[in-house]
């Protein structure tokens, strides 16, 4: 005779499953040609690895942050391609932008500089500025002097804009958050909403690519549900700022659920570690908590060590936040991903997976 846990057991094997992913890319650093930082995402060896890795999860939402290069966003496209992912991004913004004026500001004046220090290396080289010469010979010598300056130039500039986050923070999408849903029968999107936070204060960053959230409503297996993909302001716990953000995506949820009630789940970098009265906010007024506990922020990741990031103890400051309610979300198991060198990231990410009990 079968003992009488077996067909609970095989109950429990049929439990419909999801699996979510969270990372914070790193764009780089915004000088990596000084202090030995980290040079831009896009065409690099861990851009590979975080595409490989992430695909490798097989997961049914990934949510990114910090994919403010276009170019980061098509290389993540092609791997989670339409016929397999349905992908939502804010577009980037139509017209001349005010980072882009400034972005082609600082290239001029690096033009300028760089033609001033090859004038300077002429004048200590020859005793003369350039100037036209009194002979075929010396005015050979100029325009091809002049004509390297050019070059040098022109490759200086090329490579400053291609490595350093700098360019992409002041012209890329803004946001950098993008969301890729599995594209299967079982789950389905309804709606997708893109907002920016109505405080954009406290953060250098924001004048430039302000910040904001995704929000999605889905179902799985018949039962509705909304997630939140989203990137706080950087600074110091119970910033104004933040709390403010996080007042306004609260309400924007509270609103959400009175339409149509829906389960929660928040993910994202928060910027504030557990313990901090932004994040305890955020889970008392949308009912969730934090999937696993575990440091996303570490010391012992040397693209956290640089001299263009703040330094402090290891803490967690990326979430996957869960309903509370219990009888749905039966079990969930987090982990850490990316923990491990060679560190694809300044941040780890974090997958979760959660059996769902949709007859409740």
């Amino acid at each position: 005779m079968p003992p009488p846990c077996r067909p609970a057991l095989v109950s429990n094997q049929v439990e419909p499953t999801l699996r979510i992913a969270t990372l914070n890319v790193f764009v780089g650093s915004p000088l990596p040609f000084l202090f030995g930082a980290t040079s831009t995402l896009y065409n690099s060896e861990r851009l590979f690895a975080q595409i490989n890795g992430l695909d490798a999860l097989d997961v049914d939402i990934l949510c990114l942050q910090e994919v403010v290069c276009p170019r980061v966003l098509r290389a993540f496209k092609t791997k989670f391609k339409t016929d397999r992912f349905h992908c939502m991004h804010f577009c980037h913004e139509k017209g001349v932008r005010y980072g882009t004026t400034l972005a082609w500001v600082l290239i001029c004046l690096l033009v300028g500089g760089l033609f001033s220090t090859y004038a300077a290396i002429w004048l200590v080289l020859t005793g003369d500025l350039p100037r036209f010469a009194s002979t075929t010979t010396h005015l050979a010598l100029q325009i091809s002097g002049i004509l390297v300056s050019m070059v040098l130039t022109a490759i200086s500039v090329h490579f400053a804009v291609r490595s350093s986050a700098t360019y992409v923070w002041l012209t890329g999408i803004p946001t950098g958050l993008v969301v890729f849903v599995r594209n299967q029968p079982r789950l389905e999107v309804m709606k997708v909403q893109y907002g920016y936070f109505e405080e954009q204060h406290g953060d250098f960053l924001n004048l430039f690519n302000p910040r904001g959230y995704i929000h999605i409503s889905f179902t799985l297996d018949g039962a509705r549900f909304r997630l939140v993909n989203t990137h706080l302001n950087h600074g110091d716990q119970n910033c104004r700022f933040r709390n403010a953000q996080v007042a306004d995506l609260s309400r924007t949820l509270a609103y959400a659920n009175i339409q149509v009630p829906s389960e929660t789940f928040i993910v994202g970098d928060m910027n504030v570690p557990h313990g901090s009265l932004e994040l305890a906010s955020l889970c008392q007024k949308n009912k969730v908590h934090s999937s696993m506990d575990g440091d996303t922020w570490c010391m012992r990741n040397e693209l956290t060590r640089n001299a263009f990031l703040p330094t402090g103890p290891s803490r967690q400051l990326d979430f996957i936040l869960i309903p509370n309610h219990q009888a749905m979300i039966q079990q969930t198991r987090g982990r850490l991903i990316f923990q491990q060198p060679p560190y694809v990231s300044d941040h780890f990410g974090i997958v979760c997976s959660v059996a769902i009990h949709t007859a409740v």
